[in-house]
């Protein structure tokens, strides 16, 4: 299930009229919904490529955080295609990958409650050195594999 809706994009693109400029490659004013769809699922995967570190994506349900920002990075990519991208476009873009990289280091989160699921990748990522096979590693029987 994709975390936008094409409401939301036409949103965050500027109406209805915009999104047909960006989404129109056919030239007869209508929306293509393969292309649509398909940044849609970009966008989607930009986000749980951030997300997965700390939960199980795709989410279920979608934080209104992340409804907003898949529609403006659906947004961001349909306007980069068009390279119609302007400042305040980059600006956006940076603030939301910042805003996902501080939720994949555990330092903000979605804002919802209950929280989503957590990750099956969220291991440990410490060994504990007794249960490891104590083989000698030492520089000299190491020589060689550097």
């Amino acid at each position: 299930m994709a975390y936008a809706l094409q409401a939301d994009v036409e949103s965050a693109v500027g109406g209805r009229q915009r999104l047909v400029e960006l989404c129109d490659d056919q030239g007869n004013g209508k929306i293509d919904a393969t292309l649509l769809s398909a940044q849609i699922a970009a966008a989607d995967g930009w986000i749980d490529g951030f997300l997965q570190e700390r939960h199980a994506t795709p989410l279920s349900p979608v934080p209104q955080v992340v409804k907003d920002l898949s529609a403006r990075n659906t947004a961001f990519l349909l306007k980069q295609r068009r390279r119609a991208l302007e400042e305040d476009d980059r600006l956006q873009r940076q603030e939301d990958y910042d805003y996902l990289l501080q939720v994949s280091k555990g330092l903000l989160s979605l804002g919802t409650e209950p929280q989503p699921s957590k990750s099956s990748q969220d291991a440990a990522k410490t060994i504990d050195r007794d249960a490891v096979d104590e083989e000698d590693n030492s520089r000299t029987n190491t020589r060689g594999f550097w």
